[in-house]
């Protein structure tokens, strides 16, 4: 099973819900956004969605899609500082795809900005942990072998049901 914790109520419950889901033996994996310094006391996204989760998605949406317009010409010039660029662009609340998507035209980067900037400030819920926390929610289930890191997305683990004797 895979599963976005952090965009729900209250993930840690999520996850000991899904826990109870598998079978002996079975193995779970899962990502949950990291709390850390860069990427979550620094991210602007947080300071940000308290006010853009109580819009409603068909209107929040149009507004994202003129921002993104609108701060298009300035984030194609600061793509273009090399190593910091595209990061800079995220902390403007532009997602920028142009490392992950070099071959893609700019079309194609703009419409990842749509969506993926309106995926940032949309959710209602988004609890990130630590690795320390989420390695914790592992153990307190029971689990076995389990694996808990720093990953792509923030902190990911698997873990193993113990089989039945």
């Amino acid at each position: 099973m895979f599963w976005v914790l952090q965009h729900t109520p209250i993930p840690r419950q999520s996850f000991a819900e899904l826990v109870k889901m598998m079978k002996p033996g079975g193995a779970i994996a899962a990502d949950i956004y990291i709390k850390d310094l860069g990427r979550y006391w620094l991210q602007p996204k947080y300071w940000v969605r308290p006010f853009t989760k109580r819009i409603a998605p068909e209107k929040l949406y149009p507004k994202v899609k003129a921002y993104v317009d609108f701060m298009w010409p300035l984030a194609c010039l600061i793509r273009k500082i090399p190593k910091i660029g595209p990061t800079i662009n995220w902390k403007l609340l532009v997602a920028d795809y142009s490392r992950q998507l070099p071959d893609a035209d700019d079309a194609t980067l703009r419409e990842w900005a749509y969506l993926d900037t309106f995926d940032m400030l949309l959710p209602a819920y988004d609890f990130p942990v630590t690795v320390k926390e989420f390695r914790k929610w592992f153990e307190e289930e029971g689990l076995q072998n389990i694996e808990v890191h720093k990953g792509y997305n923030g902190v990911e683990g698997r873990g193993f049901k113990p089989k039945d004797d």
